[in-house]
């Protein structure tokens, strides 16, 4: 089972008390996107536009210290990811001036 992390905001906005660990069987980003999605569906737009499937601009995803926000969220995950055995960052970038 993927172990997923999310920002403290998006476990409030969601309903997710804080010391929830999120495990989702998923073979995709794609696929961790719909758990997540059905799971908790005041997360329905906020990690990526309902329409497109895309992910929104300001929701990075970090695995295994890497970046993978841009990779294609219908690829594989990797075994270490799909297995629990490394955590699904998402967060939620700050800009400011």
């Amino acid at each position: 089972m993927a172990i997923v992390r999310l920002p403290v905001q998006l476990m409030k906005y969601a309903s997710i008390p804080h010391d929830t660990v999120l495990q989702f069987e998923a073979e995709s980003l794609s696929d961790l996107y719909d758990r997540l999605e059905l799971a908790y569906p005041q997360l329905r737009g906020t990690l990526r536009d309902p329409s497109t499937k895309t992910r929104r601009a300001y929701i990075r995803i970090f695995a295994q210290r890497e970046d993978l926000s841009d990779t294609d969220p219908n690829e594989m995950l990797s075994p270490e990811l799909s297995t629990g055995a490394e955590i699904i960052h998402f967060v939620t970038a700050i800009s400011g001036g």
